[in-house]
């Protein structure tokens, strides 16, 4: 049986057809943009989802007809913690608010002195980047979509919504939402009632990795009456499709932003409030999770800031990544802590900005570039060194990578050095797609256990294989001290607060 991927994520969405072994038969990808140009703001036009998915199943479904490879059922994953509100018709009320979106930072700050509360049922920390603040924030500020909305949801919902008339969410997007009662399994009238959101403002549950509807009459080449599986947010997808099934296993997914992941047999609490647990994309099992919030967005940023002759123009990755090695580890002294968006795991900050130290006349854009990848790196170190911790007598043996960035050998070799851990590249660029095919080939009977289907589509033998550099190790240690150091003198609270008014007095 052949099978189609829909994998949307924050800067393009893709369609994967892949045969019943797990081989790539065809893709199809669409690029946009979110809008950022509203302060707080980063919002998506749930139009612009809507025809880029339309044009991927035309496109899947011609190259279907042609070759005569029909596609038999669809699995679907995509970014989470964005938030729409559609009316009782399924039209939009609203823009999709973006996991990025700062705009419920205040909201956050208030909720959080509940935070020994919400914790324990949720396993998720307060911020803007989840789902309940943003419904809230809605609420507060714009009372007339709430009160019209018959379901906020988030962008999966919406791609299941678009495939199959069907108003759910799967266990693992639902527990992004922090209304999610993760040991349970269900909405927590708990959190509801703190978050002041209505039960029945959300879509129905099912369980991660089911069949929850069947496609609509969408277009030729995709027949009406299809399966279609939620297959669970991207960052689950991904550690399935890296081979991440059992206990003790860990990962990291470095696209726009980078997500490391730890599977656990049970719900797992930080008594430090964190680290995030949520449900993982194989059922009965968990995810201990951390997040930098800038990764490939912050390369971006600085490609072409720094590297395109134009504006607007993109400097060729491979390039950016020779000029990179122009530098040597430690990047000459040059540190860069690359919180764009703010800093996830630990720290949890919505108002840390990137900032660039230690700069000298005889520093080249060379050393910034690498201070760049090391300054990503050291976040994701961050949430590495706490995961270990959580898992008391656990040990990491190696670390998997995947994402945009890993297609540079510089990047997995620095991840490497920084954890002091092998770091493993497996041959498939699609980890994130391969994971939605792992996870409805099994639920649709044609594999018995979500490891047999991982080792049937990659031929481990083809993975790349980075070992630490202990000088490296040991350079990296001492910077990242020094890191800790500037980001604990600096409130970038006090900075942006201080700054407002001459940024208001520039506008």
């Amino acid at each position: 049986m052949n099978l189609l991927v829909i994998d949307v994520g924050t800067s393009s969405m893709r369609g994967l057809l892949f045969n019943q072994g797990g081989e790539l038969l065809y893709k199809k990808q669409r690029e946009y943009r979110v809008d950022t140009s509203g302060g707080l703001a980063v919002e998506q036009d749930p139009g612009v989802l809507r025809e880029s998915l339309m044009g991927i199943l035309a496109c899947v479904g011609e190259y279907a007809q042609q070759n005569g490879t029909p596609v038999g059922a669809v699995s679907v994953t995509a970014q989470r913690s964005s938030v729409i509100a559609i009316d009782g018709d399924g039209n939009p009320l609203c823009r999709f608010m973006m996991w990025q979106d700062k705009r419920s930072a205040a909201i956050c700050e208030e909720m959080n002195r509940r935070l020994d509360e919400i914790y324990p049922i949720s396993g998720m920390r307060v911020t803007p980047v989840f789902s309940a603040p943003k419904m809230l924030w809605i609420k507060r500020n714009r009372p007339e979509i709430y009160q019209n909305a018959a379901k906020l949801m988030g962008i999966q919902e919406y791609m299941l919504y678009l495939l199959t008339g069907e108003l759910v969410t799967d266990t693992s997007i639902a527990s992004r939402t922090s209304l999610f009662d993760v040991t349970r399994q269900e909405w927590s009238p708990e959190l509801l009632s703190l978050f002041e959101i209505d039960r029945e403002k959300l879509c129905r549950i099912v369980p991660v990795g089911s069949v929850c509807g069947h496609t609509k009459a969408l277009c030729e080449g995709i027949p009406e009456g299809l399966p279609v599986v939620s297959a669970g947010g991207d960052q689950q997808c991904a550690a399935l499709g890296m081979g991440i099934t059992e206990e003790g296993s860990l990962e990291v997914n470095s696209g726009t932003g980078s997500f490391i992941i730890a599977l656990s047999d049970k719900p797992l609490f930080d008594p430090d409030q964190r680290l995030i647990c949520n449900v993982s994309a194989i059922p009965g099992k968990w995810i201990i999770e951390g997040a930098t919030l800038a990764a490939g967005s912050a390369v971006n940023w600085m490609n072409k800031q720094f590297f395109a002759d134009y504006p607007d123009q993109s400097y060729p990755f491979e390039r950016f990544d020779q000029e990179c090695l122009q530098s040597p580890p430690g990047a000459n002294g040059v540190i860069f802590t690359p919180s764009f968006a703010g800093k996830g795991a630990p720290y949890w900050d919505s108002y840390a900005r990137a900032t660039l130290h230690n700069i000298g006349f005889h520093n080249t854009r060379a050393d910034f570039a690498r201070a760049l990848l090391e300054g990503i790196i050291a976040e994701i170190n961050d949430c590495l060194t706490t995961i270990s911790k959580l898992f008391q007598g656990t040990e990491f043996r190696e670390v998997r990578c995947a994402g945009g960035l890993t297609k540079s050998a510089l990047f997995n070799q620095i991840q490497a050095d920084m954890y002091n851990h092998p770091v493993i590249r497996p041959q498939s660029e699609e980890a994130t797609g391969l994971g939605a095919w792992i996870s409805a080939m099994v639920t649709l009977g044609c594999y018995g256990s979500y490891a047999a289907a991982f080792h049937a589509a990659v031929d481990e033998s083809k993975s790349r294989k980075f070992l630490p550099n202990e000088k490296n190790h040991a350079l990296y240690e001492q910077m990242n001290a020094v890191r800790a150091k500037i980001y604990r003198s600096l409130s970038m609270k006090e900075v942006q607060e201080m700054l407002s008014p001459c940024e208001e007095s520039a506008e």
